[in-house]
């Protein structure tokens, strides 16, 4: 496990699990994805738990570690078949529909805070 004090990475169960609580740093999104690097490589297949406990866009040298970093990225998802977003915010939960659609292969379902377990089950399912 990892934790800082915006975010929260852990694997378990074959579900990588992601909390953010606040603004992420350049740091934290740096050492995010260097975590989900880890998770490619030691796992050909495991689902995306992301909860997303406050609105807070990253800080802009969050964004362009992000940026920088997307073919990386993308190349990463393809061991991701399902994500799950769980969070208060319809907006959020909006957006991550709007990935799901954009985002070959991967299969993103928003859930409120409430429905955790729910979404769980749903990462946890065939």
């Amino acid at each position: 496990m990892i934790k800082t004090h915006n975010m929260e990475l852990d694997v378990k169960d074959g579900i990588a699990y992601i909390g953010i609580g606040g603004r992420l740093t350049e740091t934290e999104m740096s050492t995010a994805l260097d975590w989900l690097g880890v998770q490619t490589d030691e796992h050909a297949q495991f689902n995306l738990c992301v909860t997303m406990h406050k609105l807070n866009m990253p800080s802009l040298g969050a964004a362009k570690e992000e940026l920088s970093r997307l073919d990386e990225v993308f190349e990463m998802l393809k061991s991701v078949p399902k994500a799950a977003v769980i969070s208060e915010s319809q907006f959020i939960r909006a957006a991550a529909a709007i990935e799901g659609a954009l985002i070959p292969n991967l299969k993103i379902k928003a859930y409120e805070t409430k429905d955790r377990a729910k979404a769980i089950m749903w990462l946890k399912a065939g």
